[in-house]
């Protein structure tokens, strides 16, 4: 009993640093699903469904891939510059839920009748979100990646 409440302690406190996802996917999904909708179409639930398919696809996507990119950084970058492990870091966590993200609102928005639509409708899709993006990769990566690292170099140096 009590290795079963010390697994769930840790689970807990392993999932802490997610705990702001769900806020990100909001915005994200509400911006996504503005920039879509056309004007006769309705916001809310166009969002909803996509933020509800998103929660429940994108969310334990994104634990696991920044848990496995970053141990990965962490074994193999570990020793390079910090910008360098900042942009290693997200760049494949980005690409890759931004093309899911990018997906889903072309199922939840466009609504294509055939595997053909929705695959060339997801292509211009991507290609459209590209900028937004890179932004977010230079960002995240560059900026907020890096402080990140920095303070958790400080608290392990402090303990």
């Amino acid at each position: 009993n009590r290795l079963f409440s010390y697994k769930i302690i840790q689970i807990k406190q392993k999932l802490k640093k997610f705990k702001i996802l769900p806020m990100l996917l909001i915005v994200i999904t509400g911006l996504l699903t503005y920039k879509k909708i056309n004007p006769n179409q309705e916001f809310i639930s166009h969002w909803l469904q996509f933020y509800a398919i998103a929660f429940f696809l994108v969310i334990p996507i994104a634990i696991l891939l920044i848990t496995f990119v970053g141990k990965s950084v962490d074994k193999y970058l570990a020793e390079k510059h910090i910008l360098v492990q900042g942009i290693a870091n997200v760049l494949p966590v980005i690409l890759i839920i931004g093309t899911l993200m990018t997906g889903i609102s072309v199922l939840v928005i466009d609504k294509p009748q055939s595997l053909l639509s929705m695959l060339s409708i997801w292509n211009k899709e991507l290609i459209k979100n590209t900028p937004i993006l890179l932004t977010i990769i230079l960002i995240v990566g560059l900026i907020i990646k890096p402080l990140s690292i920095k303070r958790i170099q400080r608290k392990s140096i402090n303990q």
